[in-house]
């Protein structure tokens, strides 16, 4: 979160989004922790911080454009089951059905709030 809490217009929202309950926050240290747990060979990107995010937040699905992390996201040695699923990206209505189908599935963000 601290990287991306440098865009001013991204701080804004989260701290409403986190106040309105539609984003919840994990302590540094569950994450560091995580991060150390992780076979330190297994990474292809640069990102490790967000794969033990998503280890510890039990969340499955990543946007990124990031290839090495997809990669690492999609890795089950790194990110086990459910296995991590994509966002797809772009604005074609098709991207817009994939987004909204694998945001309903909830055993991929296991810790969203009730809707």
């Amino acid at each position: 979160m601290e990287e991306l809490t440098k865009n001013g217009t991204f701080a804004k929202w989260a701290e409403e989004a986190t106040k309105d309950g539609r984003v919840r926050r994990f302590p540094d240290v569950d994450i560091a922790k995580e991060e150390s747990a992780l076979p330190s060979n297994r990474c292809r990107s640069n990102d490790r911080h967000i794969i033990a995010l998503a280890r510890t937040s039990r969340a499955r699905i990543l946007y990124s454009n990031d290839g090495a992390l997809q990669e690492d996201f999609r890795d089950l040695k790194l990110v086990p089951r459910p296995r991590g699923r994509l966002l797809p990206a772009g604005e074609s209505q098709n991207a817009s059905k994939g987004r909204r189908r694998l945001l309903r599935r909830s055993e991929l963000c296991p810790n969203q709030a009730a809707r």
